[in-house]
């Protein structure tokens, strides 16, 4: 779906709000590294960009779009991911611009998008306006 391949790859573990710390001190624990709890644009710039495969543990927004397919453990919708990337761009920012546009494009085009929960989501991050607006431009314009 993208132009580019990036030279990482990133690992994001979202969990419920009173246990990340623990999820992160588990990872810490047994030496997973590099691990990082809630990083800030400054902490991604200076330290996670160097790393070639980083993960990041951060609390889960309530209502994400998830799937479990007879599994314990859930994993992310394409229609939240298209909204992180839209949104954290600090943590997504190789994932920005033309290369973006085309994200969006190739998902449009190649997948089902369930746009009703991408937008009840978006507005669950307080988004919802930007990725209207994004995904109604045209992507030549990005």
């Amino acid at each position: 779906m993208m132009t580019h391949q990036p030279r990482t790859n990133m690992i994001i573990v979202e969990t419920d709000k009173d246990s990340e710390s623990a999820v992160f001190n588990h990872f810490f624990n047994l030496g997973i590294r590099p691990t990082f709890l809630n990083p800030d644009s400054t902490t991604i710039d200076r330290y996670v960009r160097a790393q070639d495969e980083p993960i990041f543990v951060s609390k889960i927004i309530s209502q994400s779009p998830k799937r479990q397919k007879g599994s314990p453990i859930s994993y992310a919708k394409l229609e939240k991911i298209l909204v992180d990337i839209r949104v954290d761009e600090s943590k997504f920012s190789v994932y920005q611009g033309q290369e973006l546009s085309s994200i969006f494009e190739n998902a449009f085009d190649t997948f089902i998008i369930n746009q009703d929960s991408m937008l009840r989501y978006a507005g669950r991050r307080t988004a919802q306006d930007k990725l209207k607006w994004f995904v109604l431009q045209d992507p030549s314009e990005s």
